[in-house]
């Protein structure tokens, strides 16, 4: 499949960059395969892979704004909102509104998210152990560090 992308693609712009545009390409591909079965794993429990990422960054780093979710999440906060409507619906986050300024909402765990996150964080890690077994150690300390780089870097955007 890249292979024909990559001919369509030199057809019609021969000066392109196929290795950036391989990289990104198998990335991504990448990314939605993983993320589909992990939305597979999570669905049994009762949350969606989203509901998950949510609650893990509140288990992880304790009560957060819906903004700072967001950021870690890389989602938009609509998507946010909407995913923690849910966690709230189904008693896994409470959101509590400031007393002083009601439109500051800090989300936090309840007793059923920190109970749900525990057995869930367990079988995800051990799909993602299963995914990254084609590789060795060294390998995945490699492909750890060059994703983190990738992340880290924020390329400008081509029209402000």
């Amino acid at each position: 499949m890249l292979e024909l992308a990559q001919a369509r693609v030199g057809d019609v712009a021969p000066d392109a960059d196929l290795l950036a545009m391989a990289v990104s390409f198998n990335l991504i591909r990448a990314a939605d395969r993983l993320a589909r079965d992990l939305e597979d794993l999570h669905r049994p429990a009762g949350w969606t892979w989203p509901g998950f990422r949510i609650v893990f960054w509140i288990w992880l780093l304790g009560p957060l704004e819906p903004r700072q979710i967001a950021s870690l999440a890389s989602a938009s906060r609509a998507s946010i909102s909407s995913a923690l409507k849910t966690l709230e619906r189904d008693g896994f986050v409470d959101r509590d509104r400031d007393s002083n300024d009601g439109r500051l909402v800090t989300v936090t765990l309840t007793d059923a998210g920190r109970n749900l996150i525990g057995g869930s964080f367990r079988s995800h890690n051990e799909r993602e152990q299963e995914w990254v077994a084609v590789f060795t150690i060294e390998e995945r300390e490699t492909l750890a560090r060059l994703l983190g780089k990738l992340l880290d870097h924020v390329p400008p955007r081509l029209c402000d």
